[in-house]
């Protein structure tokens, strides 16, 4: 694992254990609150960036199946 990648989840994951806020020491760019219309997701990569709704038209393919039993 990458040195850059592992010192970001790690960071988000102690600042948010320490603070609720998991980019709160600067590690990791601003964590937005959850919108159900624009999805950010932050992607932990070799660059951490937020991403808006990432693999959306895979995840609304979803909403097309009946899971009724």
């Amino acid at each position: 694992m990458p040195q850059d990648l592992l010192t970001a989840m790690h960071g988000s994951w102690l600042s948010f254990a320490t603070t609720g806020d998991p980019s709160a020491t600067g590690v990791i760019p601003v964590w937005p609150t959850h919108d159900p219309d624009t999805r950010p997701t932050m992607v932990f990569d070799t660059r951490t960036t937020v991403a808006e709704d990432p693999d959306g038209e895979r995840r609304a393919s979803w909403d097309e199946i009946d899971l009724s039993l």
